[in-house]
């Protein structure tokens, strides 16, 4: 219609549409035309046409790649952020299905992740079968750490296993394609594969796309294998300070902006949930007693731009009173200027009235040192 429209003004037009092909595929066409004469002065459009196939491809598949590269730098869970993937990837290529498998903790199977299309039985059966020199395309891929190509699933030796060739064929899938995903230092994480309803071998195209799927899925997964030891070194570390009761803290005096370790919010006596404290309220918190020093302390330390360490007693808000060392670290700038402060502070109170105690033991030992010594000494007069 707007070719109609264009023609009937006498004005330039380009257009892209879609063109359905006798086998079914589709080609993206560019049009554009410019009305003219010819010798006869008869209106005529000259024009051409130009197949963007590849350009559009190349550009569906640019989004699809920013698509999940947003999923993983946003936090989405790791099946969404594969099954996603594999939906691209059956977009770019009709007539296709993918999947995504994880190598299993045995280090053996293969657990399906990824594999919005498949059917759930096969699904199951992939995880049944131990990877190894002959274990489909997925098993063996891994095993061998190389891309597997099997044009035809009913007669290649590679699917000698005869129920697991059999589940493939009764669901209608006729070859598959398989590539291991290996991480940066080369070990195997996963296994992303193709499977055709038709005997074939992939094409050039299917092994851009089979790269391009296990580059994302190696990035995908890798940032997930992080982001899990990540929160398992901070539970790790939270124990440790629960533990040790060693709270750790950092202070940024241009910007005002705090952070405080769960444990740091305990020893002080403050609630998580209301977030650090500002710095006047840490300080009416510091025993009355205390604070002058403490204040003289730190002011001498912002003054010479040194660490320090500081013993001082905390009131919580129960009346309570416990015993803290404090350390903390002076953060320069490239001109000098102290950025940040960052540091711990540990909960002492046991360890004093540890030492506390021993104080007395060692005054009680003493007393009766003194007490035998005078019996001593009367005794001999005594016995003089």
């Amino acid at each position: 219609r707007r070719v109609l429209f264009r023609s009937r003004d006498r004005t330039e037009f380009a257009l892209e549409h879609r063109l359905l092909m006798a086998d079914g595929s589709i080609k993206y066409l560019e049009v554009v035309g410019r009305p003219s004469t010819d010798e006869w002065r008869r209106s005529e459009f000259v024009g051409a046409v130009t197949d963007i196939t590849e350009r559009k491809r190349a550009e569906a598949l640019l989004a699809g790649e920013k698509h999940v590269l947003e999923m993983i730098a946003t936090g989405i869970s790791l099946k969404e952020i594969l099954n996603a993937l594999c939906l691209i990837i059956e977009e770019h290529r009709p007539g296709t299905l993918a999947s995504i498998l994880l190598l299993n903790r045995d280090g053996v199977h293969l657990d399906v992740i990824a594999g919005p299309s498949l059917p759930e039985e096969w699904t199951c059966q992939m995880e049944k079968l131990p990877i190894g020199p002959s274990a489909g395309a997925c098993g063996t891929a891994v095993y061998r750490k190389a891309p597997v190509m099997v044009s035809d699933i009913a007669n290649d030796p590679l699917w000698d296993v005869p129920e697991h060739r059999a589940a493939a064929l009764n669901q209608g899938l006729r070859a598959s394609w398989s590539s291991p995903v290996l991480s940066s230092q080369g070990n195997v994480l996963a296994a992303f594969c193709m499977y055709s309803r038709e005997v074939r071998t992939p094409t050039s195209k299917d092994l851009e796309l089979i790269e391009f799927a296990t580059h994302l899925a190696r990035v995908a997964i890798e940032r997930d294998k992080s982001e899990h030891a990540l929160r398992r070194s901070e539970a790790y570390l939270a124990e440790a300070q629960r533990l040790s009761k060693t709270g750790s803290f950092a202070w940024s005096p241009a910007t005002d902006t705090t952070y405080y370790s769960e444990e740091c919010y305990r020893v002080l006596g403050f609630e998580p949930q209301a977030g650090p404290p500002p710095v006047e309220t840490l300080w009416q918190r510091v025993h009355p007693d205390d604070q002058a020093r403490c204040r003289e302390v730190v002011a001498k330390a912002m003054r010479d731009k040194v660490d320090f360490e500081v013993d001082y007693r905390i009131v919580h808000p129960d009346n309570k009173v416990r015993d803290i060392h404090g350390v903390c670290h002076l953060v320069l700038d490239g001109s000098g200027e102290v950025v940040e402060h960052i540091g711990t502070v540990i909960d002492i109170t046991e360890r004093k009235r540890a030492e506390e105690e021993l104080r007395r033991a060692f005054e009680d030992i003493k007393g009766l040192r003194d007490q035998l010594q005078r019996e001593n000494i009367v005794l001999r007069e005594e016995l003089g």
